[in-house]
């Protein structure tokens, strides 16, 4: 068994590095074994739950570009905008209820 370590090689962006790190070993044509086994686990209310268009734009700064990539990332981002403004305006009709 190889025992993979990593030392800030995939820090560019700390909130993404995760992703950053399958990418890279998925463009490198890098073996991915599944496991019975957890690797790691997430929780709401995480940098990744509360800043998602930090994590889109993340995301989007790691990958190969193309206009349809690029059309995907916009959209993502202008519907997580919308989302803010939704909550936003549904906040404040609360107050004057």
């Amino acid at each position: 068994m190889k025992l993979l370590i990593i030392h800030n090689k995939y820090q560019s962006n700390k909130i993404v590095a995760d992703f950053e790190l399958c990418y890279t070993l998925y463009q490198q044509n890098k073996t991915f074994k599944n496991v019975d086994t957890v690797v790691a686990s997430y929780s709401a209310g995480g940098l990744s739950d509360t800043r998602k268009i930090d994590i889109i734009v993340g995301w989007w700064n790691v990958i190969k570009k193309d206009d349809i990539k690029n059309l995907y990332y916009v959209m993502n981002i202008l519907k997580e905008i919308f989302k803010l403004w939704i909550k936003k305006c549904s906040n404040i009709n609360r107050k004057y209820i």
